[in-house]
């Protein structure tokens, strides 16, 4: 970070800080050392009367912690002293023999959060981008530079709580309802406003005025907090609140309620010193250090995406530049050539549950979006699913009314091909029939224009077996969504043997403009993602073939950290959508992949193919939501007999050795070449909790050499499908891990 001083009137200073090579706005504890020293010389300056703060990136005054950083940190100690380091820094601000503001135009959060809680007062931009936040809990520690004393102390417990323990938002307006912020601005007119606040504190009775403006904003926030069981009140819902949401996997949330508890019942030096000793404790733990592994590749993942978007920009201007040379000395006018810009007219070919939802993703990210399905009766409720939607987030992201009709009506929907023509991009979401998919491309094609890019979200056939049937098959590409779409963070793109390197391109920047991350493997039959997952899911129903009950495997997963068991996965995804890809997927990976005899009678036997027919392993649309299904229970009784006396350590672990041998087979096969990658995708996706960092993190922990006695044992008893792969074997006979720094 750059720091630049300048004199605002006589006697302000002004300190702006802009990025050096970090991409965005995040501060870091150096950044705050070369603040320092700048404070250092400003506090021993007796012509300083005022110091402003400010960030110099348009909408931003800081962005989240950096994960790269608390992931240096080794052990508890080093991190209590890294907290002790930003804690001395804050204190000298707090300190300053003269007011300080700081100037808030955008998202601020976490470190620039704190850096702002220690300034005197705080003047915010009153735009829809200007937040206020503080992340730290997922990351698995808590604000470690004072936030923990500062904010509750500042609003009172009640209102700061959600912020600390939560990743709760607050808007610039919510903020000075709650005296967290002392005055607004127009962006606009944010100079002014500063020079007018400055103006009016350097008098006295300027002064006391907002001293009295924020005492009672304080006083109508902080009614509980006067008495012991006011105050008891508060502790105890955020704590119900905490395990509800959190469970025990989690701890840095449950910590940092018990640091501001006993930080508000006793002085400031002894809340900073329990604020950094319980820092240092959490930042080493384990969790933690998955948690870290965890954002840090996804962040890893999001900015190799931009980078490469960027790579692909800079190449497409530069080619530009000599065709617009060209243009203009034949006399031509010049040409737009970004390759991705212009594709801004996007359409969805199929409007179920995959279509509906990145229907909305578009609406939501202000992009018209046509949206066509063979049958009418489709229509009406993909409509539905996006007005759920909107319902769902409305509250979490301040939508009103307007703003929502605003967005959805971006989608136009139809039966014909007449809505297709103009799409630059054309995203399938046809069910997994390889015939169907390339009659329809093929057809599609002839309507579309040459320059559209067909982009199919097949889980199971390869881009090369779809494009066979396509006259350009290097417009196509494979773009894999998951399941919740409009939730899933994760985007998988698979370019064929003949697919255009700009195709992949777009289809890349597409994903970032609808907030996903986008990974690329290899155009193999499953990919990466859903082949991993499907071994997971058939040996979690080969369990219950055994004897095991379906409830009880989803109760040691959900232990285990999963939102979902895998029984309550598969009825969302759907129970013949599961199948399907299996008998699909074993065509190409063999007999470890059959689909189970379980799943093909609860589909033929019972109808019922989950949460979209209404039941499946467990009844959805009624009173009974989320109840094991009686009919599936009854049937397994019948067809599956047998008793198993497994141990919950067994029904855990073997649908997960599974799921590791599949991801180790995917980094053999260099589906993709890193294995923080497969991690990244597994979490990202939904199918791992993101506390253990991932199957290769998570069999690190367990060590690949005991891993491998325990395939190998599982081999002899339960089937070859067990048997270690080439990858793993390797691991165990020379005690290496998958990753370097496991160990």
């Amino acid at each position: 970070m750059i720091w630049k001083e300048s004199t605002r009137a006589e006697g302000v200073v002004e300190l702006v800080f802009y990025p050096s090579e970090s991409p965005g706005n995040a501060l870091h504890l150096s950044d705050l050392d070369e603040l320092n020293d700048i404070l250092r010389e400003l506090g021993k300056n007796r012509a300083t009367r005022f110091l402003v703060i400010r960030s110099g990136t348009p909408g931003i005054f800081s962005e989240r912690t950096e994960a790269a950083e608390l992931r240096s940190i080794t052990d508890a100690s080093a991190g209590e002293e890294f907290s002790a380091a930003g804690q001395q820094i804050m204190d000298r601000i707090e300190a300053l023999p003269f007011p300080s503001l700081a100037a808030i135009n955008g998202t601020c959060l976490d470190l620039g959060f704190e850096l702002a809680l220690a300034c005197s007062y705080r003047v915010a931009t009153d735009e829809q981008h200007t937040v206020f936040g503080l992340s730290q809990v997922e990351l698995g520690v808590l604000p470690g530079y004072g936030g923990t004393q500062r904010l509750p102390r500042l609003v009172g417990a009640a209102k700061a709580l959600p912020l600390i323990v939560s990743d709760e938002r607050l808007t610039a307006l919510e903020a000075l309802e709650i005296g967290l912020i002392d005055a607004p601005a127009a962006e606009a007119f944010i100079d002014e406003t500063i020079g007018e606040f400055i103006d009016r504190v350097l008098q006295r009775r300027g002064r006391k005025a907002v001293a009295r403006k924020r005492e009672s904003r304080r006083r109508r926030t902080r009614l509980l907090e006067r008495t012991p069981p006011g105050r008891n009140l508060i502790y105890n819902r955020m704590r119900k609140r905490i395990a509800k949401d959190r469970g025990e996997h989690y701890p840095a949330a449950l910590e940092a309620l018990e640091v501001v508890r006993k930080g508000m019942s006793s002085s400031m030096h002894h809340g900073l010193a329990l604020e950094r000793e319980t820092f240092g404790r959490l930042v080493a733990s384990n969790v933690t250090r998955h948690l870290l592994h965890t954002a840090w590749a996804r962040n890893k993942l999001a900015r190799s995406a931009d980078a490469r978007d960027a790579h692909a920009r800079d190449a497409h201007a530069r080619d530009a530049g000599a065709r617009d040379a060209d243009a203009h000395n034949a006399g031509r006018p010049p040409h737009d050539h970004d390759p991705v810009r212009l594709r801004s007219n996007i359409a969805i070919l199929g409007a179920g549950v995959i279509g509906s939802r990145v229907a909305w993703l578009c609406s939501h990210a202000d992009t018209p979006v046509a949206l066509k399905d063979l049958s009418r009766r489709r229509i009406a409720p993909a409509y539905a699913t996006v007005a759920r939607i909107f319902r769902d987030v409305r509250r979490r992201e301040r939508l009103d009314d307007r703003s929502i009709r605003i967005q959805m009506h971006r989608i136009h929907a139809g039966t014909g091909n007449h809505i297709l023509r103009r799409a630059d991009i054309v995203l399938e979401t046809l069910p997994e029939d390889l015939s169907l998919k390339r009659s329809v491309l093929a057809e599609l094609e002839s309507v579309l224009s040459d320059r559209a890019i067909i982009a199919t979200s097949s889980s199971t056939c390869t881009v090369d077996e779809i494009a066979s049937s396509l006259e350009h098959p290097g417009r196509l590409a494979a773009m894999q969504f998951f399941h919740p779409a409009d939730r899933t963070p994760l985007v998988e793109i698979a370019a064929g043997t003949n697919t255009e390197p700009e195709t992949t391109e777009v289809l890349m920047r597409f994903a970032r403009r609808l907030g996903k991350i986008p990974i690329v493997v290899r155009d193999r039959p499953g990919f990466l993602t859903h082949r991993v997952m499907h071994a997971y899911l058939n040996e979690a129903a080969v369990l219950v073939e055994e004897g095991i009950e379906f409830e009880r495997v989803d109760r040691v997963f959900r232990e285990f950290g999963l939102a979902f068991g895998p029984f309550r996965l598969i009825d969302e995804i759907g129970i013949d959508t599961v199948t399907a890809a299996l008998r699909i997927l074993s065509q190409s990976y063999g007999e470890r992949l059959n689909p189970s005899s379980l799943l093909l009678e609860i589909a033929a036997q019972l109808q019922a193919l989950g949460r979209k027919s209404g039941k499946g392993f467990y009844l959805y649309g009624t009173s009974e939501t989320g109840s094991p299904n009686d009919d599936a229970r009854a049937l397994i009784a019948e067809r599956f007999p047998q008793r198993s006396n497994l141990t919950d350590e067994d029904v855990l672990r073997r649908p997960l050795y599974m799921m590791l041998n599949e991801a180790s087979r995917c980094l053999e096969e260099e589906i993709v070449t890193e294995p923080y990658v497969i991690d990244a995708g597994l979490v990202l996706s939904g199918g791992f909790p993101p506390f253990r960092g991932g199957i290769f993190r998570w069999a690190d922990e367990l060590e690949p050499s005991e891993v491998n006695k325990t395939l190998k044992e599982y081999s002899r008893h339960y089937g070859t499908r067990y048997e270690p792969p080439a990858l793993l074997k390797e691991l165990g006979t020379t005690g290496s891990f998958f990753y370097s720094h496991s160990r």
